[in-house]
């Protein structure tokens, strides 16, 4: 079982849903190659597999306990799906959104710089 996660919206530290990670060890800030392209989805991101865009994102290391608190917080395997991206810290887990994810959300709006930061968050 994967041992990482690469979090790259709300999971970030600073932001609403960190705390899922409890006391996870953050091992540093990551940049994906630009494989990938980045949706603002309102109070959330999602990362769609494809495109050009390099995500900025953080890399934990994570129990199976914290996984799991994930995939429930992600809606996993329903709502987001999972792969493995290659880190400079090892193989982590990523969470992303399908095309149709994408098509049945209101006020989509793509993130370019592949960098989330909830300008909508008070």
């Amino acid at each position: 079982m994967m041992d990482k996660v690469f979090v790259y919206g709300s999971l970030k530290e600073g932001f609403y849903n960190h705390d899922a990670l409890g006391d996870s060890e953050l091992l540093g800030l990551f940049t994906t190659e630009p494989n990938y392209t980045m949706f603002d989805l309102g109070s959330y991101p999602g990362v769609m597999k494809g495109g050009s865009t390099a995500i900025l994102g953080e890399v934990y290391k994570i129990t199976p306990e914290t996984l799991e608190r994930l995939d429930y917080l992600e809606g996993y395997p329903g709502y987001y799906d999972r792969c493995v991206v290659d880190t400079k810290f090892g193989e982590a887990y990523l969470y992303h959104i399908s095309a149709v994810d994408v098509e049945a959300a209101h006020d989509v709006m793509i993130v370019p710089a592949g960098e989330w930061n909830n300008d909508n968050e008070n």
